[in-house]
């Protein structure tokens, strides 16, 4: 990756943890970096650069990459929950349910237990297929496992993703989450997100004060990111 790329890329990614990081703190939760970008920013940038003499960069790369962007934290009931968070910025998006089969083949290992390919019956090529992280996205192994109505029992951690999108679909906004648990984009914002009990669970506070997902995108998120974009 060229260096005017690299910034305009990195540049994009920060703009949009910025807008997560306000959008879940406002809701009450401890907001902190873990990815790459932030946690080795300089072998980052020079990953492309690796020299014979020391750990190639690849090696590297590949045990470190697979950390989300974000990690929020929060006191319920008093107890300590913790989350995930991937956050992704795209100008357009041609096919989101695309983008969702990458992202989870992209952490599936994060995500699910390896006990869950033997409840499935994988084979034996196909174990391999889904424990090389140098595959591309399988679909038919990816569908396997998001079909299988029990597969939130073989969580290892919990991941959302959170997606700025530019120019959304006419009458949709800006941002979308996923819970990888139960995979499924929902447009923040919209009425219908309100009633799921994605939004009631994760809505609730470390105060017990009910502040709705929504409510926090049209008051803070939404008049940004419409200067921004506008």
């Amino acid at each position: 990756m060229n260096k005017i790329k690299w910034y305009k890329n990195k540049i994009l990614g920060d703009f949009a943890e910025i807008i997560c990081t306000n959008h879940f703190e406002a809701l009450g939760y401890h907001v902190e970096s873990t990815g790459i970008e932030k946690s080795a920013r300089v072998f980052t940038q020079l990953s492309n650069l690796s020299s014979s003499k020391s750990i190639s960069s690849d090696t590297i790369y590949k045990k470190i990459h697979q950390t989300p962007d974000l990690l929020i934290s929060r006191l319920f009931n008093n107890k300590l929950e913790s989350f995930f968070i991937e956050v992704k910025y795209r100008n357009h998006v041609d096919d989101y349910i695309l983008l969702e089969n990458q992202l989870l083949w992209q952490y599936r290992r994060e995500i699910w237990s390896d006990q869950i390919l033997d409840v499935l019956n994988f084979n034996a090529e196909e174990k391999s297929i889904w424990l090389n992280c140098n595959n591309s996205l399988n679909q038919v192994l990816l569908n396997k496992i998001k079909t299988y109505n029990k597969k939130q029992n073989y969580i290892n951690l919990s991941i959302i993703f959170y997606l700025v999108v530019k120019n959304p679909p006419q009458n949709e906004n800006h941002i979308y989450c996923n819970f990888a648990t139960f995979p499924k984009w929902w447009n923040i914002g919209n009425k219908s997100f309100d009633s799921t009990s994605f939004n009631t669970y994760i809505s609730n506070n470390s105060l017990n004060n009910y502040i709705n997902f929504n409510e926090i995108y049209y008051e803070e998120i939404k008049p940004a990111l419409e200067d921004i974009f506008s």
